[in-house]
């Protein structure tokens, strides 16, 4: 959707619950307000994932706060959202969990009111409530539990500890109380709480990381310091924490915990992430290139307007898609326009998105692909709408076979930033290309440790050729093979759910 400008309209913020982690938790009205943000304000919580729906072009701002160091104060992030929003931008306040539970969202609604700045609150969901849910905890339960409630057991800026308290109902749940465990169950023995109070601990709930440790009143501070819990993590005390027992179902993902690493950084890789995440991995890409729409596009617009001039054309990426598209529209033109051409896909992604736009691309080249899939293009004039430099792979094949490419700026790229080292612990890292390959292996050493998976004949041979053998060759980077490969390598390894005390 087009954006208006901001000089035409009022200012707004929006504060928006981004959920406890798990990115498919995030609202539909939460969605939409991160995808027609000018200006978005986020903090630690907000998983890679949800960051990938932030538009291109807007400004992004880490606030993030972690138990201990402050990199923004409070004051800071509530005159930056009145400063962002008075020169009339929409100005999103991405925050993890629910604005206004625990969030301090209430703080920053009343400074957009003195300020005279509307503003819209987006609840999310709150980790007290899906935490627990996901641990196998449910916070109320007919037979255990008629009443919760959600205190923060967190240290005041000062390093002193606040009253604890110990509020008369069925279900408590704390948050931020790893460093205040001890006193909040001290808190709760003085009011005559048992010591057999079934207690667990949820750090970094809804999230292939989640570790649980479940115990008693009596035992819990002596298996959370052995599990070494760390923020963010909360406690919940009650009679329903002894249904985790048999209520925990989290825990059959077939690949939660494992790291993956895909060396990749195109949509397409972005599915096959989406797959593995279900399926419980911690799945991270290569670094994505910035990429941010451009104020005008003269050449585009002029390629548009002499459209019949060209015999195929060729949409390498989705935002370039978006782009085409918007700028047809914006000349007084529509599909009808492409009648006389040959529409091409440079990877599934970008075929899925000209079907959004009821368009169905003639040819589909994929990202691996061979001479014989691009020789039809010999000698053809294709306009290609992408960002400077283009797709490299796409534009030497179409050199070799003497196309007659126009390639016209439809959207800026910034580089990736570069990695310095793997990520830490990755277990399998999955190759769905050549170009991978040696956009990861130009830029570190990798570990002995790790495993390596070659979609694609061109990707393992890229890793010979550089005397790495892969654990997993596929014969194609379809990725519901990749998937079922994966499982089997990951089957005979399987560790157990990461939990200190069953």
């Amino acid at each position: 959707m087009k954006r208006r400008s901001s000089s035409r309209r009022r200012g707004k913020v929006i504060l928006v619950g981004a959920g406890p982690g798990d990115p498919g938790l995030i609202t539909v009205r939460g969605l939409e307000a991160i995808r027609q943000a000018d200006v978005i304000l986020y903090d630690l919580l907000v998983s890679h994932e949800l960051m990938e729906e932030f538009p291109p072009g807007a400004e992004t701002i880490f606030v993030g706060k972690e138990a201990g160091t402050h990199y923004v104060d409070q004051a800071e992030t509530n005159a930056l959202l009145v400063q962002k929003a008075k020169p009339g931008k929409t100005v999103v306040r991405l925050k993890g969990g629910d604005p206004y539970t625990f969030g301090r969202g209430g703080e920053e609604a009343e400074a957009c009111a003195r300020a005279g700045i509307p503003f819209e609150v987006v609840p999310g969901v709150t980790s007290g409530i899906a935490a627990p849910a996901y641990a196998g905890i449910p916070v109320t339960h007919r037979d255990a539990s008629s009443s919760i409630a959600l205190i923060t057991g967190h240290r005041r800026s000062d390093g002193t500890v606040r009253t604890i308290p110990a509020p008369r109902a069925d279900t408590l749940i704390y948050y931020m109380g790893v460093r205040t465990l001890p006193q909040i169950v001290k808190a709760l023995r003085r009011e005559g709480w048992p010591a057999n109070t079934p207690a667990a601990m949820v750090h970094r709930g809804t999230t292939p990381r989640q570790l649980v440790v479940a115990g008693t009143l009596a035992n819990i501070v002596k298996r959370a310091t052995e599990a070494q819990i760390r923020h963010p993590a909360l406690v919940v005390v009650g009679k329903v924490a002894a249904y985790r027992k048999r209520l925990r179902w989290f825990e059959d993902r077939p690949l939660l915990g494992r790291r993956i690493l895909i060396a990749e950084a195109l949509p397409e890789a972005k599915e096959l992430r989406d797959e593995l995440y279900r399926l419980g991995a911690e799945v991270t890409c290569l670094p994505s290139p910035a990429l941010s729409l451009l104020a005008r596009t003269p050449k585009l617009d002029a390629a548009i307007k002499k459209i019949k001039q060209f015999q195929v054309l060729l949409l390498a990426h989705p935002l370039a898609v978006q782009v085409f598209f918007q700028r047809l529209a914006a000349l007084g033109l529509d599909a009808r326009a492409l009648a006389y051409l040959q529409i091409a896909a440079y990877g599934r992604a970008t075929q899925v998105a000209l079907q959004e736009h009821l368009i169905r691309s003639d040819r589909l080249i994929p990202l691996e692909f061979s001479s014989a899939q691009v020789a039809p293009l010999r000698r053809r004039k294709v306009l290609l709408p992408d960002s400077a430099p283009g797709p490299h792979a796409i534009l030497e094949a179409l050199k070799k076979i003497r196309a007659e490419v126009s390639l016209v700026p439809a959207y800026a790229a910034l580089p990736a930033p570069a990695l310095t080292k793997v990520p830490v612990h990755q277990e399998l890292i999955v190759f769905p290309a050549r170009q991978g390959v040696e956009e990861l292996l130009s830029q570190v050493v990798l570990p002995i440790y790790v495993h390596l998976a070659a979609l694609g004949p061109a990707a393992a041979s890229a890793l010979q050729a550089r005397g790495l053998t892969p654990a997993l060759s596929l014969r194609s980077a379809d990725n519901a093979a990749a998937v079922a490969a994966i499982l089997r390598w990951a089957k005979p390894r399987r560790r157990r759910f990461r939990e200190a005390i069953p």
